[in-house]
């Protein structure tokens, strides 16, 4: 056994002691890297760090000496002219100029001199003393340039001097690390060698020491010997896991992670869903809360057909051709056969022909005869969510919009209140739904109501309710058509409706808003009606209902209940100041009932169910 422990620690030793051993190991390769000046950073050689350093410096230090040489260069070229002018104009061009005070004053006061030498120049002639006087001193001031170019010329050139130094100093030090990273690359094959020489030796070992081992195993096998002490019994209960503290742990961070999202949403949740936020957040009263209607489509309508003639653009409108006809001549025949008639009498309330008893109706106008309704112009209805008002009088949102009409009718006991606007933040929020049942609403309890669409920009009330006017509010503004020739009339409310047609993109609606005719039209609507009921533009996209301060009274603010941001709402209010200033009040619109009562329990479908039933109010 004494000879393999021998031989065993003889292969250790050459292991150790061999020429290609690590440094952790044997001292051959770190004499051999000290002696060769090879050094390792971190996977790379310091030489090769070197040049990479002074590569990047050369090429800096090159950018630096090309950019200072242009510099003097310019300057030089700028000195060498001979034309004065031309020099003075190129002056401008240098660099450092336009930061020299001195030469900031020089083209300053030769610029002073220069027009004072023409004005004189001009008015006394060109050989006066004053004008030569003058050009005298505009070549002085030239000289004076001059000199102070030169002085940043010499800058320029010591700039590039130094520029210079410094990439010959940099090339100097380049050319001696290749020479340098030459040597040592050849260090590194002879290392390489050794290293290889090394993991020979190494694995030499290796296979020695575990053939040694294998035979040092095989003289003697050890012999084991087992028994059996006591039975395994099944244990009486589980150890792993507990069941219980599982649970708890589980409740407990269920509930934790419950109210942790909870305030999450809560916090997250910046829109409008109660009356109480509406007072809180925007200092105005929360007049109605009006409920999502969704109308469903009537199944007695006439189905299209290959007759039918879609006479009104808006959602699920199809009359017949026959009834269509018979609606059109009926209307042109009682026009043309009662000269007796007046057109206050056709459209009901409206009260716009004031003229005498037994007059004839005036003349039609050739852009009245384009429409479609050359005579009477009644609103054909639909089944849409415009006439939820008056096909359900007992519903929430028509109690809502009385609520709506009881705030302005309390409004106008302090001041006038007959033009009331509506508006929103932002489109599709729902104002122009609120706008026409208001009207309606009004019209249809006895008062003289006219329901305007001022929406310029997009006059979507006048696409719903008469789709084929031909003319409408820009006409009469600028006097090709009155107001007996515009407006429309609901045969069922009475309310008399002035569309807004746009033909094409109106650029400047503002400006039509807020000019002398449109104030003189809402003079003459406030001495006819009794409520002028305005359909505006959202506040957010476009300005046109600034432009209307001094024509409405106040203004009803639309909200979509649930949707709209409150950032959004306080920023429109806070840059209208003529609006929040006349506030009616806020209405928040499209709000889900089920989900209002998680937020006020009085205003639930149940409660509301329950109470409101016995009034004969139905959803």
């Amino acid at each position: 056994m004494a000879r393999p422990s021998m031989w065993t620690h003889t292969l250790d030793n050459v292991g150790r002691s061999g020429p290609g051993r690590r440094s952790t190991s044997g001292p051959a390769e770190v004499d051999y890297k000290q002696k060769n000046n090879i050094i390792d950073t971190g996977g790379r050689l310091l030489n090769e760090q070197q040049l990479a350093e002074l590569n990047s410096a050369l090429i800096l230090a090159r950018a630096g000496t090309a950019e200072a040489k242009a510099r003097m260069d310019r300057v030089q070229q700028i000195l060498q002219k001979e034309n004065q002018s031309s020099k003075f104009e190129d002056t401008a061009t240098v660099t450092d100029s336009l930061h020299d005070d001195v030469i900031t004053r020089l083209r300053q006061q030769y610029l002073d001199i220069a027009a004072r030498e023409s004005d004189w120049s001009t008015r006394y002639g060109h050989d006066h003393l004053a004008a030569v006087n003058l050009r005298n001193q505009m070549a002085e001031i030239r000289r004076s340039i001059d000199d102070e170019l030169r002085r940043i010329a010499e800058t320029y050139k010591s700039d590039y001097e130094i520029a210079k130094s410094r990439e010959d100093a940099v090339q100097r030090g380049l050319n001696d690390i290749v020479s340098q990273s030459n040597d040592t690359n050849q260090a590194q094959i002879t290392l390489r060698e050794l290293d290889s020489t090394a993991q020979s030796y190494r694995a030499m070992a290796d296979n020695f020491l575990q053939q040694y081992m294998m035979s040092v195993q095989q003289q003697s096998f050890p012999i084991t010997e087992s028994r059996l002490i006591t039975k395994a019994t099944p244990p009486l209960q589980k150890s792993h896991p507990k069941t219980l503290l599982v649970m708890a742990a589980a409740a407990v961070g269920g509930m934790l992670l419950a109210f942790g999202f909870g305030m999450l949403r809560e916090f997250s949740d910046r829109v409008f869903r109660t009356g109480r936020q509406v007072e809180d957040d925007l200092q105005a009263d929360c007049i109605a809360i009006l409920p999502a209607v969704h109308v469903a489509p009537n199944r007695n309508a006439p189905v299209a057909g290959k007759g039918d003639v879609p006479i009104f653009n808006g959602p699920r409108t199809i009359v017949r051709a026959e009834r269509y006809l018979r609606h059109v001549i009926g209307s042109l025949f009682s026009r043309f056969t009662e000269p007796g008639r007046t057109n206050s009498g056709t459209r009901g309330s409206s009260g716009v022909n004031k003229s005498s008893k037994g007059a004839a109706s005036p003349p039609v106008s050739a852009a009245g005869m384009n429409d479609v309704h050359s005579g009477p112009r009644m609103i054909v209805r639909d089944q849409s969510l415009l006439w939820h008002v008056i096909d359900s009088p007992f519903s929430r949102f028509s109690e809502s919009i009385r609520g709506i009409k009881i705030a302005a009718d309390l409004f106008g006991v302090s001041k006038s209140n007959k033009v009331i606007a509506v508006t929103s933040s932002l489109p599709n929020e729902g104002k122009t739904t609120v706008s026409t049942a208001l009207a309606q609403l009004i019209a249809h309890s006895g008062s003289r109501a006219i329901l305007l669409d001022c929406d310029l920009r997009n006059p979507e009330l006048s696409r719903e309710l008469a789709p084929n006017a031909s003319i409408g509010l820009l006409e009469i503004l600028s006097g090709k058509a009155s107001l007996e020739e515009v407006t429309w009339t609901d045969p069922a409310t009475k309310v008399t409706f002035l569309p807004c047609v746009v033909k094409s993109r109106v650029a400047h609606s503002s400006e039509i808003l807020a000019s002398a005719a449109t104030k003189k039209l809402f003079d003459q609507l406030r001495e006819i009606y009794d409520y002028v009921i305005v359909d505006l533009s959202p506040l957010a996209p476009v300005v046109d209902v600034r432009a209307t301060a001094n024509l409405v009274d106040s203004y009803i603010f639309v909200i979509e209940w649930g949707r709209t941001k409150i950032d959004v709402v306080e920023h429109a209010l806070s840059a209208t100041r003529g609006v929040y200033d006349n506030l009616l009040g806020v209405v928040l619109n499209k709000a889900d009932i089920n989900v209002l009562s998680r937020y006020e329990s009085y205003r639930g479908k149940y409660y509301y169910n329950r109470y409101y039933a016995r009034y004969g109010y139905t959803d």
